[in-house]
């Protein structure tokens, strides 16, 4: 449910600290697991930007 619950918030912009941090562990374990140089790292991280946050990025 709180895995349901945070998606949500994301997709609307109404994300909130604990979802952010959520989001944040998650790019940690994804890192550790393979070895990308920085610019496959932004891409990756870019990939998953939704919302405002996707509009910022193509600016």
């Amino acid at each position: 449910m709180r895995k349901n619950t945070a998606k949500k918030e994301e997709e609307e912009g109404k994300g909130d600290v604990e979802t952010f941090w959520d989001w944040e562990m998650k790019v940690d374990q994804v890192m550790k697991c393979f070895t990308y140089n920085d610019y496959e790292k932004v891409r990756m991280m870019a990939y998953e930007f939704r919302g405002y946050a996707l509009e910022l990025w193509d600016q």
